[in-house]
């Protein structure tokens, strides 16, 4: 059995396991039909709108025999896990590296405090492209525009964003 845990509700439900492998993009009925008694009753809370996240969180499987003797324990995990939220731990790793990467370049530059000499510099696309992808870029610059870059992270990046936004107009 596993247990669907909603973090709108706080409550923590019985799902049944099937008697068979599920098959490649079936979806468990026990689970579905859980998932909709919940959405029926606030489906703006539960995910409804596209920009919400899914409340619900599925846990891995366990025996009725671990259920019935360590009740307590098992809620205490799924609680515990239940807290943290977000991004897995590697996202957030990559994002504190490129941070560091950003101050380590704009310290190189003297900290310029009104634009950068390699703003937006080809040098620092995160994942530059191959030498297929480069000829491509080659021909159509624009492509390329919004990939990532490490200026995202470089406290240069509020200058020229307060720039392009007095440009445009945004502060009258």
């Amino acid at each position: 059995m596993r247990l669907l845990y909603c973090r709108h509700c706080a409550t923590l439900e019985e799902v049944e396991d099937m008697d068979r492998p599920l098959l490649e993009g079936e979806v468990d009925p026990y689970v579905e039909h859980l998932v909709q008694r919940h959405t029926d009753r606030d489906p703006m809370a539960h995910g409804a709108s596209e920009i919400q996240v899914s409340p619900f969180r599925l846990s891995a499987p366990i025996t009725k025999e671990q259920w019935q003797t360590d009740r307590a324990g098992i809620i205490q995990s799924v609680n515990q896990s239940n807290k943290s939220v977000g991004f897995d731990a590697w996202v957030y790793e990559a994002t504190n590296t490129y941070a560091e990467d950003a101050m380590k370049c704009y310290n190189a530059h003297n900290r310029p405090a009104a634009g950068c000499i390699d703003w937006w510099d080809d040098s620092k696309r995160i994942g530059r492209p191959t030498g297929v992808g480069k000829e491509i870029l080659k021909d159509n610059h624009k492509l390329g525009q919004n990939d990532p870059h490490l200026c995202q992270w470089c406290p240069v990046a509020t200058h020229v964003r307060t720039e392009v936004n007095f440009k445009k107009g945004l502060y009258k």
